[in-house]
């Protein structure tokens, strides 16, 4: 593998600079708008922006080093509202959160706005309504998104579901296609630039493709027919092998659309380095890692749409159409929204590795979850209640793994319902399954421990017996018996 030496500026190395990146400053200039010309007749005009818009809010920083802003605004006029990006004229190489190399100058201002016009009819790419410069910026007038990114919603679920991560996925795909088409390649396709239309009202709504919006098209580039780009454009944790060795087309955009599913679906970038060049030299050599328990619940379809997108050889990675035409994302797309999902059947299966008084705890826990919490896991536990008497067996379960492409053997599953069904009765009842489904890491905090034990703990004296967890759950005696043998060692307390 040819080793590459000239790495450019970290790109975004943490959290805390995600959007961080460089441009090339050069001798300030004031360019007019005389003589540009958008395309599909989209107004670029001289004036005070201020005039026709009421700026609101401020919505975000483009990159950390840049002077560059996007704010709410209202039209004066029809009351409507906009995202309105301000981009200084002074900065003749915009990059945006990219370092682009060789623009000319007075040039980078002018180019996200024709690349974005040259794109917008898509329903997934930000539609533009106007630009307006004066001596100092250029404000771009676009759709507005009240959703946030993409990036903040992968991080406040810590991953998505196969379903959610396929239904944007799809999206995704549309979008370079229709980008494609048009001869551009977008070159910085990363959550940050991908934006939700509208809010998702709380984290168990699905996702959906018309919600998605593609935006930032200050490092796209025309790609003329038989040429190949060579500039090195792109974030760290994105950029394509064959970006890094100086020699790249379309292919560079699917392989970050394989960045951002691997994301979407384990919370964690596949070829993480502390350092901009060990993250390069991971992009360069390096597997995807699609083991441990998270990816134990992904389903075999999703995994081979990760090695296929994520193939290091351009000349045989997955083109958009393959992708679009994969069977992840048709078998995804097509599944119910409430079908047992791979991540809450990993819970199930750990669920079944904890003692039988872990199992009781969990079972008390499972009453301080959320409501929002309950309503999704009860609305999982009654698509695999076929007959609606309020409990699953065993055929419930098998059916349950066969929707998302999971084989068991009969064994197996009727050992998995038997460790769910914690009062013994034979089936797995609405409490059973969520304590089984539900996130432990999430659930049971200090303060959530605190507040079971506090409120088990009739007496106030510290200390909990089995009668307390049989008052509880209204379990038999016979289980009882088997707690007391199996899980606490003989005693009988249980103290805090």
């Amino acid at each position: 593998m040819e080793a590459i030496t000239n790495y450019p500026k970290p790109l975004c190395t943490g959290a805390t600079c995600r959007r961080s990146g460089s441009f090339k400053r050069g001798t300030p200039t004031t360019p007019t708008s005389q003589d540009i010309k958008l395309p599909r007749g989209i107004p670029w005009t001289k004036g005070d922006v201020k005039a026709e818009y009421e700026f609101l809010d401020k919505l975000s920083h483009t990159s950390a080093d840049s002077s560059d802003v996007v704010y709410s605004v209202r039209h004066r006029k029809t009351d409507k509202r906009f995202a309105c990006k301000r981009i200084s004229k002074h900065q003749p190489d915009y990059g945006g959160s990219c370092k682009r190399v060789g623009a000319s100058a007075g040039a980078g201002w002018r180019h996200e706005a024709q690349m974005l016009a040259r794109c917008a009819e898509h329903a997934n790419i930000v539609s533009l309504h106007e630009v307006i410069e004066d001596a100092h910026y250029v404000y771009i007038v676009m759709e507005e998104c009240e959703g946030g990114e993409l990036f903040d919603l992968i991080l406040e679920r810590g991953h998505l579901s196969e379903k959610d991560a396929a239904v944007n996925a799809r999206a995704i795909l549309e979008v370079i296609r229709h980008c494609h088409s048009q001869g551009v390649v977008n070159r910085d396709l990363k959550p940050e630039n991908l934006l939700l239309k509208k809010k998702y009202s709380c984290q168990e709504v699905s996702c959906t493709m018309e919600n998605l919006r593609c935006v930032d098209f200050g490092s796209a580039s025309q790609l003329e027919p038989g040429k190949q780009l060579r500039d090195m454009v792109g974030s760290s944790f994105y950029i394509a092998p064959e970006v890094l060795r100086g020699k790249y087309g379309y292919s560079a955009d699917v392989w970050s659309t394989g960045v951002i599913v691997y994301i979407m679906l384990s919370g964690l970038p596949p070829f993480w380095g502390p350092n901009t060049r060990e993250t390069f030299d991971n992009i360069l050599t390096a597997r995807p890692r699609l083991d441990g328990d998270l990816w134990d619940a992904v389903s075999e379809a999703g995994k081979d749409f990760i090695r296929r997108i994520l193939d290091k050889d351009p000349a045989t990675r997955m083109t958009v159409s393959e992708a679009l035409a994969h069977p992840w994302i048709s078998q995804e797309l097509s599944a119910p929204t409430t079908q047992l999902s791979s991540v809450v059947l990993s819970r199930l299966q750990s669920f079944t590795r904890t003692t039988r008084l872990e199992r009781l705890l969990l079972n008390v826990a499972a009453h301080q979850l959320t409501s929002k919490e309950i309503d999704r896991l009860g609305a999982m536990f009654r698509a695999l209640d076929h007959d609606d008497d309020g409990c699953i067996t065993a055929e419930d379960l098998r059916e349950g793994l066969g929707a998302v492409g999971k084989q068991m053997d009969r064994e197996s599953i009727k050992k998995l319902a038997r460790e769910l069904d914690v009062s013994g009765c034979g089936s797995i009842n609405l409490e059973e399954f969520i304590a089984g489904a539900m996130d432990r890491k999430r659930a049971l905090t200090s303060e959530t421990l605190t507040r079971v034990f506090s409120d088990l703990d009739d007496d106030h004296d510290g200390e909990l017996g089995p009668r307390v967890f049989a008052s509880a759950l209204q379990v038999r005696p016979c289980f009882r018996i088997a707690l007391i043998e199996g899980s606490c060692g003989g005693e009988e307390l249980l103290s805090y």
